[in-house]
């Protein structure tokens, strides 16, 4: 075949996925070697995390080329499709230039132990004002009637929403709630 076609033999290196491209004639251009996401270096990371921030990275590859020359290749998820960027080891993004490459779209189950449809996950404005963890959100309760007396208490709900790692964060507005309600009145209504 001509043009820039490559050929792809994967294998594994020290027990790690790899694979190894050639063009027709059998040249080497590079060979990709799957690494550990805490393996990658932190000018690379860094600048991930400041151009795509809401990336949730699934697999990094430091690629040795041809010509000498080392970058790193990380595969990530944003807003349901599996995407690429590739960076120099000092972070300076090489390609691809300006947008990153969509590989494949991503299965409604990303991440999850059973699918789920895409149109359940929260909107991106629901996600960028959903907080990590947990909080507390509360209102006093006063009221009045001629059978019941003069009524006080409070209203409050304590809201677990995990971690933005955790797998259903995307698709649940909480992971857990607790309701409390405390009210009494003068004449013991409870």
């Amino acid at each position: 075949m001509e043009g820039n076609f490559l050929y792809e033999a994967h294998c594994r290196i020290d027990g790690e996925e790899a694979f190894a491209a050639y063009t027709a004639a059998g040249e080497w251009r590079e060979t990709e070697l799957e690494i550990p996401l805490d393996e990658i270096p932190a000018p690379v990371r860094a600048a991930f995390d400041r151009t795509r921030p809401r990336g949730v990275l699934k697999e990094a590859a430091r690629v040795e080329i041809s010509t000498g020359e080392t970058r790193y290749g990380l595969e990530y998820v944003l807003e349901g499709a599996f995407l690429e960027a590739y960076y120099a080891p000092d972070g300076q993004g090489i390609f691809p230039v300006g947008a990153p490459t969509v590989i494949v779209p991503a299965p409604d189950s990303t991440k999850l132990p059973f699918a789920i449809s895409g149109e359940k996950r929260l909107s991106d404005e629901d996600l960028a004002n959903k907080r990590e963890g947990g909080y507390i959100t509360g209102a006093p309760d006063i009221s009045a009637d001629p059978i019941n007396g003069l009524g006080y208490g409070g209203e409050g709900s304590v809201y677990f929403n995990g971690k933005r790692s955790d797998p259903f964060f995307e698709y649940t507005p909480c992971r857990a709630k607790l309701d409390v309600v405390l009210f009494n009145t003068t004449r013991s209504q409870r």
